[in-house]
């Protein structure tokens, strides 16, 4: 099941955006490389440091039209 984490952190450049939401794959390889795979507005997946991103619960509602609209 796809997750929901928003960015707290900055790194390096590109089209990341502080506070934005973004949608995280679940991928057990990379978390125990301490690393998250995220969906970003191109729509491709990258794998970036756990530490940067922070996962949120939502309302069922929410999450429902944030999964639609990915």
């Amino acid at each position: 099941m796809r997750e929901i984490a928003r960015l707290r952190k900055l790194y390096g450049h590109g089209r990341r955006h502080k506070r934005r939401v973004y949608l995280a794959l679940p991928d057990t390889t990379a978390l125990k490389h301490g690393q998250v795979c995220v969906i970003d507005e191109s729509g491709e997946d990258y794998l970036y440091p756990k530490s940067l991103f922070l996962p949120i619960t939502v309302p069922a509602s929410l999450r429902k039209a944030i999964l639609q609209a990915a």
